[in-house]
């Protein structure tokens, strides 16, 4: 391997000087000092020693990630954006994941990133995790930020986004609209932004004096696409039927939409349509889809301030949990009540 020592000799520098330029790019020497040194360790193919500047430092800077397995396209967004943050930051992430649930799993994951010596975990929860885990890993004061939902909110540093408040609005702009007949698609799964979305959806409702017909909430079919289309179907042949519908998320709302196009309907003119999540397809649609804005590079990057700053500290810091702010988007396919 090339060595700093063999860069400095052929740039008659001294060895200090390139390592402080190839590894903190020490504004202290002039542009052309820079530049010469980077070329050169280019050319001869010189690679960084991470192994040596750990045990230097005393730290791998390396962020293991825990997430969960899923075809959802905005949890694919959250995920390049926590990775651009941690690169952002001077960090590498580490990430693996396991099935929602699978606790036993889970456990066995943290064990493997405490292994590799991580400096800090970033971790996503739900309704089934592994909380042992996290209390022992809080016991050692291990840099730690949990990520989503969960029930022992006081324990943990934890960051979620503002589900209840972002569902609360979108159904707010339905009612604004004049609809008062609203079906929401929500899916059986246990989740916990699942009941926090449902609670803003009912706050909203219970404002105006909206009922809420049971026959319209789909909460006894799991959350996929074909569920949402054979229900999108089912209430919109039934009568009355529903002025609009609300979506847990836009891939449902997606297949929704094709549903209540195959049976002649028209978006917004017979029935409005709103999903949640905005990720990139939402404003492709036609019409393009009213949704609810999760900022994937605010929520990331608070979650990865939060863990360098205890990361830096050598140790965990009191709790603290952070709430998101949810933007509405408010596009083509929500429209006034039909007369």
């Amino acid at each position: 391997m090339v060595t700093l020592k063999q860069i400095a000799e052929e740039l008659h520098l001294g060895v200090s000087t390139v390592s402080r330029v190839l590894h903190s790019d020490d504004p202290r020497y002039n542009a052309e000092t820079r530049q010469r040194v980077r070329d050169a360790a280019r050319r001869l193919g010189y690679l960084p020693n991470h192994v040596a500047r750990s045990m230097v430092r005393g730290k791998t800077f390396t962020i293991g990630v825990i997430g969960y397995t899923s075809p959802d396209m905005a949890a694919g967004q959250r995920m390049h954006a926590m990775a651009s943050a941690i690169d952002a930051a001077g960090y590498k992430m580490l990430y693996v994941s396991r099935t929602a649930g699978d606790m036993d799993t889970e456990r066995r994951l943290i064990d493997d990133l405490m292994a590799r010596q991580v400096d800090g975990l970033l971790i996503g929860t739900d309704v089934y995790c592994a909380i042992d885990a996290y209390e022992a890993l809080s016991a050692r004061r291990v840099p730690m930020v949990l990520t989503g939902h969960l029930r022992e909110l006081s324990k943990f540093t934890l960051v979620r986004m503002n589900s209840e408040s972002g569902m609360y609005d979108l159904t707010r702009h339905l009612l604004d609209l004049g609809h008062r007949r609203i079906a929401y698609v929500v899916g059986s799964e246990v989740h916990f932004y699942r009941v926090h979305r449902i609670s803003g959806f009912r706050k909203a409702m219970a404002e105006v004096g909206a009922e809420i017909q049971p026959q319209w909430i789909m909460d006894q079919m799991p959350g996929r696409t074909g569920e949402a289309a054979l229900f999108t179907r089912t209430v919109l042949q039934a009568s009355p039927r529903p002025t609009a519908i609300l979506y847990n998320n836009d891939e449902l709302a997606f297949a929704g939409m094709q549903e209540i196009m195959r049976l002649g309907l028209r978006i917004p003119q017979d029935v409005s349509v709103a999903g949640f999540n905005d990720v990139q397809l939402a404003q492709l649609t036609w019409p393009p889809l009213t949704t609810v804005r999760q900022p994937s590079d605010e929520f990331a990057s608070k979650c990865v301030e939060l863990l360098v700053e205890q990361i830096d500290a050598g140790h965990a810091l009191p709790a603290r949990q952070v709430l998101v702010p949810t933007q509405l988007i408010a596009r083509q396919s929500t429209g006034p009540v039909p007369a």
